[in-house]
Protein backbone atom coordinates (compact mmCIF):
# COMPACT_ATOMS: atom_id res chain seq x y z
CA UNK A 1 0.00 0.00 0.00
CA UNK A 2 1.31 3.20 -1.05
CA UNK A 3 1.88 6.03 1.82
CA UNK A 4 -0.33 9.16 1.45
CA UNK A 5 3.39 11.02 1.24
CA UNK A 6 5.01 8.77 -1.45
CA UNK A 7 5.76 10.50 -4.67
CA UNK A 8 4.78 7.05 -6.54
CA UNK A 9 1.12 7.04 -6.03
CA UNK A 10 -0.97 3.65 -6.72
CA UNK A 11 -3.13 2.71 -9.80
CA UNK A 12 -5.70 4.93 -8.71
CA UNK A 13 -3.80 7.78 -8.24
CA UNK A 14 -1.92 7.94 -11.66
CA UNK A 15 -5.86 7.42 -13.31
CA UNK A 16 -7.07 10.17 -11.45
CA UNK A 17 -4.33 12.55 -12.67
CA UNK A 18 -4.45 10.73 -16.44
CA UNK A 19 -8.91 11.87 -16.30
CA UNK A 20 -9.51 14.47 -18.52
CA UNK A 21 -11.62 16.94 -16.28
CA UNK A 22 -14.21 18.69 -18.92
CA UNK A 23 -14.32 22.14 -18.82
CA UNK A 24 -17.70 24.00 -17.38
CA UNK A 25 -18.95 27.25 -18.71
CA UNK A 26 -17.35 29.56 -16.53
CA UNK A 27 -13.81 28.32 -17.65
CA UNK A 28 -14.64 28.46 -21.22
CA UNK A 29 -16.07 32.02 -20.81
CA UNK A 30 -12.73 33.13 -18.79
CA UNK A 31 -10.43 31.78 -21.63
CA UNK A 32 -12.97 33.78 -24.27
CA UNK A 33 -13.01 36.89 -22.87
CA UNK A 34 -10.13 39.35 -21.50
CA UNK A 35 -10.99 40.61 -18.17
CA UNK A 36 -8.09 43.25 -17.81
CA UNK A 37 -9.83 46.18 -19.69
CA UNK A 38 -12.84 45.70 -17.71
CA UNK A 39 -11.29 45.18 -14.63
CA UNK A 40 -9.34 48.55 -15.08
CA UNK A 41 -12.92 50.70 -16.36
CA UNK A 42 -14.02 49.35 -13.17
CA UNK A 43 -11.33 50.26 -10.73
CA UNK A 44 -11.57 53.66 -12.21
CA UNK A 45 -15.28 53.76 -11.91
CA UNK A 46 -15.52 52.44 -8.64
CA UNK A 47 -13.41 54.39 -5.82
CA UNK A 48 -13.36 52.58 -2.59
CA UNK A 49 -12.49 54.32 0.41
CA UNK A 50 -9.95 52.61 3.01
CA UNK A 51 -11.94 54.19 5.58
CA UNK A 52 -15.11 52.24 5.18
CA UNK A 53 -17.15 50.91 8.03
CA UNK A 54 -18.27 47.38 8.04
CA UNK A 55 -17.80 44.36 6.01
CA UNK A 56 -15.38 45.12 3.39
CA UNK A 57 -17.36 45.03 -0.23
CA UNK A 58 -17.25 42.20 -2.97
CA UNK A 59 -14.46 42.36 -5.46
CA UNK A 60 -15.97 44.52 -8.40
CA UNK A 61 -15.60 42.23 -11.45
CA UNK A 62 -16.46 39.19 -9.36
CA UNK A 63 -19.73 40.92 -9.20
CA UNK A 64 -19.48 42.22 -12.71
CA UNK A 65 -19.48 38.16 -13.78
CA UNK A 66 -22.16 37.04 -11.64
CA UNK A 67 -24.66 39.77 -13.62
CA UNK A 68 -23.36 38.69 -16.75
CA UNK A 69 -23.96 35.28 -15.52
CA UNK A 70 -27.25 35.94 -14.30
CA UNK A 71 -28.55 37.75 -17.65
CA UNK A 72 -26.87 34.88 -19.91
Amino acid sequence: MANRFDKKGGFADMAAIQRKRSKTTPEKIDEVIDWRPIQKLLDRRLKRKANAVGNPAYPALGMFKALLLQSW
